[in-house]
């Protein structure tokens, strides 16, 4: 048992170095990668027991960290010279399946995500892929147009077919943020997830959601 545990730390290492190698050599922006992975951390951490996620925690962390590598290719198409570049390098420490997936999500982590929709994996893997893209996509969404400080979330939560996102009613006067996100409600759709948006003062005019029943301290979308 010890030596499966070594040799499972052994490899996570080398995917370690392998992902911060290929930031480098693509001249990924660390601090501006490094908000999106903390993002779509704290975003993970509250849904992934319901979601079923936590075997994927470092896909994830990968994904946010690499999502920008197309971008010293071309910025109007990085999802897809990004997910080119992963799916064509030599990844010590990555099996063929995880850098598909690493490749799929890259691939749909901006725009329209339907893509995703194509892909011949098992239901219950291409759902698993579905949910990661969801706080991937996300993720990047509070960090758009690298601004100094991450826009948050007060939480986020499970509901059948999808989330609910209560958003700081301060944070609805941002007519930018709010279009963000109801463009986000439309592409998410596609893939059969239901994003609701909710304030918790109730300002949204979302029937069938008290959003006054739970009103948490504000979760901080970056570990700080």
């Amino acid at each position: 048992m010890l030596y499966e545990l070594a040799k499972i730390g052994q490899y996570q290492d080398i995917r370690h170095r392998t992902v911060d190698s290929i930031a480098q050599l693509y001249h990924v922006d660390i601090p501006h990668a490094t908000k999106v992975r903390d993002t779509a951390m704290a975003l993970f951490e509250q849904v992934a027991d319901e979601w079923a996620l936590r075997p994927h925690a470092r896909l994830l962390a990968y994904a946010a960290t690499l999502h920008e590598i197309g971008l010293h290719i071309n910025s109007k198409a990085l999802h897809k010279h990004g997910a080119y570049i992963i799916s064509n390098s030599d990844m010590p420490g990555f099996s063929e399946a995880l850098q598909q997936d690493l490749a799929r999500l890259i691939a749909n982590h901006r725009k329209k995500p339907t893509e995703l929709l194509q892909t011949e994996v098992e239901p219950h893997h291409k759902l698993a892929l579905i949910r990661l893209l969801c706080l991937l996509r996300l993720a990047v969404l509070l960090n758009l147009g690298r601004i100094a400080k991450t826009l948050t979330l007060d939480k986020i939560q499970v509901v059948e077919g999808g989330l609910i996102l209560f958003i700081p009613s301060h944070k609805r006067k941002i007519s930018l943020f709010m279009k963000d996100l109801q463009r986000e409600q439309k592409q998410m759709s596609s893939l059969g997830m239901t994003l609701q948006l909710v304030s918790n003062l109730g300002t949204n005019g979302d029937k069938g959601v008290d959003a006054k029943q739970d009103t948490p301290e504000p979760v901080q979308a970056v570990a700080s």
